[in-house]
């Protein structure tokens, strides 16, 4: 969500110079992933040089698959709600959809 726009038409490569606008993002939960990311580069260029580190993040979207825990999440609840014909209709939207062992894979090479 912090550097997703939900319009991507031209199937834009997003990069680390894209960023979502907060100002028209549907939710607080869309809005809170671009705020904290950006929150999290500006600290770390606001660091002194000797108080620098390396820092990665990683930016899934929809994330997908076996979940280890009984509590809800989002993308689970999405999922749920369209398979049980919660929504009046199928929406018609498209958004990166990502299997969480890859998103767990991107953290362990992360680290």
């Amino acid at each position: 969500m912090a550097i997703y726009d939900g319009d991507n038409k031209n199937q834009k490569f997003y990069n680390s110079k894209d960023w979502s606008n907060p100002k028209i993002q549907g939710n607080a939960y869309e809005k809170s992933k671009t705020l904290a990311e950006k929150a999290a580069w500006s600290y770390l260029k606001n660091l002194t040089e000797e108080e620098k580190y390396e820092m990665c993040t990683i930016n899934p979207g929809f994330v997908i698959g076996p979940n280890l825990v009984k509590e809800e999440f989002a993308s689970g609840e999405f999922l749920k709600k369209m398979l049980m014909f919660e929504f009046p209709g199928a929406p018609l939207i498209k958004m990166p959809t990502v299997d969480v062992r890859e998103v767990a894979l991107a953290h362990l090479k992360a680290v």
